[in-house]
């Protein structure tokens, strides 16, 4: 009786166990890959979601701004600088890369690359000019009389 291994029809000498366990193998190779795969791209898209979260994040700081400048306008003690400061920082960070604070109340900070595109690069820089020209116009207004905040030229000038 031969064996099936040598057998002329067989082109694979190998028994059926040895055939399990190289497909076995092979299993979880391919499934050590995908979780590879899924790995990397899942942290890919979390450096994404922090970019677009500070992005967005922008408009909510300057409305914060804009309401610490209403009370300010009342006569309410307020500080503007934490939050201009935060504009600003994150204004560079998206532009140019670097640490960027992720939670303004825990401080917590991830590092995130600079901006992909010259023209994504521009419209950044468009914008931290735009805060600055802001910022300065904040500070003439508050240096007003308050009793003139009821004229809507002060704020027609933001």
């Amino acid at each position: 009786m031969m064996n099936a291994s040598s057998e002329p029809g067989n082109t694979f000498p190998l028994t059926i166990g040895q055939r399990l366990l190289a497909m076995v193998v092979i299993f979880i190779l391919a499934l050590g890959a995908i979780l590879a795969f899924t790995h990397s791209a899942v942290g890919t898209h979390e450096l994404d979601m922090v970019v677009m979260d500070v992005a967005g994040r922008q408009r909510m700081m300057i409305q914060r701004h804009l309401s610490q400048l209403l009370l300010a306008s009342h006569g309410i003690q307020t500080d503007f600088q934490p939050m201009e400061q935060a504009l600003l920082h994150s204004v560079d960070a998206l532009q140019n890369g670097g640490e960027v604070i992720v939670n303004l109340y825990t401080d917590e900070r991830r590092s995130i690359p600079a901006a992909p595109t010259v023209r994504i690069r521009e419209l950044l820089e468009q914008q931290r000019s735009l805060l600055e020209r802001f910022f300065s116009q904040t500070e003439t207004l508050l240096g007003e009389d308050p009793a003139h905040f009821t004229s809507s030229e002060s704020f027609s000038l933001l």
